[in-house]
């Protein structure tokens, strides 16, 4: 995903034509997932007086707005919740040791190495300082949290995902938890597959504090029909303990934001590769507001 690009001509004229509104409700539509989200009738702002109401229609009434960050950067907010859409694919560093799956080495824990880049990493930690919303998510590309591939000493990690760039994952978690982000969520889609994760502060000691929840979306038809529990599944949620949840069929995930919790429901099907297959839901979880840790609803 490509941020929107405020000084492009194409997008200033799109803007035009289409109006403020109409045109973020396109383009964060495109950006991030669908979100149905819980607010608070227009115009209340006491927590005492939230309604808990959703709303179907026009969220911009509710205080969503686009935020003026740098030209390549886009944030959407709302009283409830903060969107800090990340892009971390052309401001990264060269993947490690010719990009895959590898044993973890010098090279990819360099302090030096950036997935964000270093204009939007401090981009996101200036406006998490300033973040006044209940829930702080960021919707980007790869997967965030710890994934070893196996519980054993020999194992290796994506070197196109975080933990291809430790350093760098340190300093974002070190920069919420500095402005005291609480609800922290991360969205994720890249490697056609449904994770529920819990962010831990130390992956290196399950028994850390969970300091955040990572929502990963399977692919929609990529991967023909997939599985409940795709061949390595044992070893991977063996490995990972903060691995809540791990699907392989296709479907969608929702998201739904409330004032107390956040609900994800993982959609799936069990075949794409034939048409009629019914949708059903493999799992949901919930996280409360200032409890992080994703829990079966």
């Amino acid at each position: 995903m490509t941020p929107v690009h405020r000084h492009n001509p194409e997008f200033r004229a799109a803007a035009r034509h289409f109006g403020r509104r109409r045109f973020l409700t396109a383009t964060g539509a495109a950006a991030a997932l669908a979100f149905a989200v819980q607010l608070p009738s227009a115009g209340v702002a006491a927590a005492d007086e939230l309604d808990g109401r959703r709303i179907p229609e026009d969220p911009f009434t509710l205080g969503v707005a686009s935020g003026d960050p740098l030209p390549d950067s886009v944030l959407l907010w709302t009283r409830l919740a903060q969107f800090d859409i990340l892009d971390t694919r052309q401001y990264r560093s060269n993947q490690a040791y010719g990009d895959g799956w590898q044993v973890p080495r010098p090279e990819s824990e360099d302090p030096s190495r950036t997935m964000t880049g270093a204009t939007q990493e401090r981009w996101l930690l200036d406006g998490w300082r300033d973040a006044q919303a209940l829930w702080n998510v960021v919707p980007q590309q790869v997967v965030f949290a710890r994934r070893r591939n196996v519980p054993t000493p020999d194992l290796k990690l994506s070197m196109d995902s975080w933990d291809g760039y430790p350093a760098s994952r340190r300093r974002i978690l070190d920069g919420a938890a500095a402005a005291g982000v609480a609800n922290l969520m991360v969205l994720t889609g890249d490697v056609h597959v449904g994770y529920g994760l819990d962010i831990k502060a130390d992956f290196d000691d399950p028994g850390s504090r969970t300091v955040g929840t990572e929502l990963v979306a399977t692919s929609i038809s990529s991967g023909k029909d997939g599985s409940d529990r795709p061949a390595n599944h044992d070893a991977l949620t063996t490995a990972n303990p903060h691995m809540r949840f791990y699907n392989g069929r296709r479907g969608y995930l929702t998201v739904e934001l409330g004032t107390e919790q956040a609900r994800a429901d993982f959609r799936t099907v069990a075949r794409v590769t034939t048409p009629g297959a019914p949708i059903t839901t493999a799992a949901s979880f919930v996280t409360e507001a200032g409890n992080p840790g994703l829990r079966p609803a």
